[in-house]
Parts: structure tokens; C-alpha cells; sequence
């Protein structure tokens, strides 16, 4: 098979890379566990700037807020005062976050039965999964950062600044109450729970004894939250914690500057080819993808780099400067002395 590069020939290694995240036997090391940067990218609601193609470096977010509204006396139905909520927008440079990236061998594969695309193909996804696995890392990372102060200090709670411990012995049926106080008391109107180790068990164990009558009534209670389970990155990130979100709190911006897809690729200089793909797994994230043929060491290469562009924007205007949106509780008695 020609090596020469060509709209086709990157057509051909992406269809093989299909193939490949498509075969069950052989996807396993590319599918990678992001589920906290799914949380967020499925909750987020914010309105941004295209995310494909534009010539500038800037995401423009907008939303809406009104805080501090009052109420007064009644008077007559002919003066009517007061303003419209703020149409708040703010701008953000989006720079390169992470960066991944390979070289294939281009005589070495005279000798081999598998093609040089297939290597290829199975490089560049390996290594965007790479890259997934770091968004999911980063944006906890930001939520924890971002954690604001929670309000209520009642039940089986201990707030020590920005963080709420709760004895191991309360992690039980009984905890989706207190976090139903907690979400009232702080204004939480559509929130989501992201946790690791705490809850991990107690969530796979109460949907199987759903059926029986002594499993029913502590399933439903499970159900009155969104949870996302990740252990393999909190335990990471935030080890022992689990992080509750109000919907809005925070957005993952991702921007891509090349065109959609290998078979669009534009080249540049002669030997470089550039490209755009979307995460396969982390729909809506899009990755920057530069292709070179170079020589080392008498050895000619197809040499890949893979960029992420993006950021945490963290709930930017909140009316409340200590409540971000963003509580989070530790199972434990209380910092150690």
C-alpha cells in the first residue's frame, strides 16, 4: 500500500481506526475511564462561540444573572420599574492544555504483516485516549479547587472550611437525606454527585435487592440523586471525597482550529497535514491533529502530534462569592490534628 501521504491515505487510517474502536477484542486499551469529564460535559450549560474552525484563540461565554432581587409595597398598576437580568459574558483565551505524540517507522514495516496504517490508526487512538484521560484528571482537579462553602452545618456533617466531613458510619441508606438537605440549603436546584470509593458499593448493591420488599424503598432513595461513579479518577484526584455540583457550576470549553475529519485534512508546507477529530470517548471534545514525514538516524518517519485546547470555566458570577456551586465531603471525622 502507498505510504505516500494524501487526503486518501489519511481516509485509510481513519476507517482502520474505526475498525478498530469497533472490534470489541481489540478496543479494551482505548476505551478509557473519563466518567467525571462525561458528568460535566453532560451537565454543563453554558452558551459558547463555535468550537470548529474560527481564526481566533477566544471562547465567548454568555448566560444570565440577577442577583439581590427584592420585593416591595404595592403601588399603581401605571408605574412599573426595575431592570432585566444582566446578560453577563465573559471571554476566554483557550490555550493548549495537553499534548500527545508518536512516530511510526516507515522501512521497519517492510518487514512486518501488519500494514503501517494499522499502526497508525492504532497509535493515534491510544494516544487521544491518553489525552481523555487527562481531561477527566484536570477538570476534578478544578472542582476541588473551585469547592465553595456549604451552607448547611446541621446533620451528620462537620464543616472544617471547604470541605464536609461525614464519619465512614453515615455512608449509608440514610445519607440521600442529608444530601437532600444539603442541596435545599444551598440552593442547588439540579444537582449531580461525583464520587469514587464512598458510595461505590453501596450503589452496585441496592439496584440488585430492588426487587425484594426490604430493597425497594432504600433503591428509591438512591434515585433521588444523580450520581457518577469514578472511582479510578477521584481516588486519584480526590481521594476518600465525593464532589456534589449544582448543574451550572462548572463547563469544560474545548476548541479545535483545523478542519473535521482526516479526509479533510489541509496541508501545510509540503509536509505537514492537518486535521481535526472529535474524542470517541468524550463526544463534544475535539483534538488538533498535526501529521509530518520526517528522517532520523536513517529512517524515514510519519510522525503524529495530538493537542487538546480548552479550560474550566468555574461558575465565574455567582451571586454568592462562598457558594460556587461546588461542595465537597470527605469520609472522615475531621482533619487530622
Amino acid at each position: 500500500m502507498s505510504t505516500v501521504i494524501t487526503c486518501g491515505y489519511l481516509n485509510v487510517i481513519q476507517k482502520m481506526a474505526d475498525d478498530i474502536w469497533n472490534d470489541p477484542m481489540k478496543n479494551n486499551d482505548l476505551i478509557a475511564d473519563v466518567v467525571s469529564a462525561k458528568a460535566v460535559l453532560e451537565n454543563q450549560s453554558v452558551n459558547f462561540s463555535e468550537i470548529l474552525g474560527s481564526k481566533t484563540k477566544t471562547l465567548k461565554v454568555e448566560w444570565l444573572t440577577k442577583c439581590d432581587v427584592s420585593t416591595s409595597s404595592c403601588s399603581s398598576d401605571c408605574d412599573i420599574t426595575g431592570d432585566d437580568a444582566d446578560p453577563s459574558c465573559k471571554d476566554y483565551d483557550v490555550d493548549c492544555l495537553q499534548e500527545s505524540s508518536f512516530k511510526v517507522p516507515m522501512r521497519a514495516y517492510r518487514d512486518r504483516t501488519i500494514e503501517m496504517q494499522q499502526a497508525l490508526a492504532f497509535n493515534k487512538l491510544i494516544h487521544m485516549a491518553a489525552l481523555d484521560k487527562y481531561i477527566a484528571q484536570y477538570i476534578l482537579t478544578g472542582i476541588v479547587a473551585a469547592a465553595g462553602t456549604n451552607l448547611y452545618t446541621g446533620g451528620q456533617g462537620t464543616v472544617v472550611g471547604t470541605t464536609t466531613y461525614i464519619a465512614p458510619a453515615y455512608w449509608d441508606d440514610g445519607i440521600w437525606a442529608y444530601f437532600d438537605q444539603v442541596r435545599r440549603l444551598n440552593k442547588f436546584r439540579n444537582p449531580y454527585l461525583i464520587s469514587g470509593n464512598n458510595l461505590y458499593q453501596l450503589i452496585f448493591n441496592r439496584p440488585l435487592e430492588a426487587g425484594n420488599a426490604n430493597g425497594v424503598g432504600n433503591f428509591r432513595k438512591m434515585n433521588t440523586l444523580r450520581v457518577y461513579q469514578d472511582p479510578e479518577n477521584v481516588e486519584t484526584i480526590a481521594p476518600g471525597q465525593s464532589l456534589l455540583l449544582h448543574k451550572t457550576a462548572v463547563a469544560f470549553l474545548n476548541k479545535a482550529w483545523n478542519p473535521l475529519n482526516a479526509a479533510n485534512a489541509v496541508n501545510r508546507a509540503g509536509q505537514y497535514w492537518e486535521w481535526s477529530e472529535e474524542s470517541l470517548n468524550l463526544p463534544g471534545v475535539f483534538y488538533d491533529i498535526t501529521m509530518k514525514e520526517t528522517c532520523e538516524g536513517d529512517e524515514f518517519y510519519q510522525a503524529v502530534k495530538i493537542k487538546l485546547h480548552g479550560l474550566l470555566a468555574v461558575n465565574p458570577y455567582p451571586c454568592d462569592e462562598d457558594n460556587t456551586g461546588i461542595l465537597v465531603f470527605e469520609c472522615g471525622t475531621g482533619p487530622e490534628q
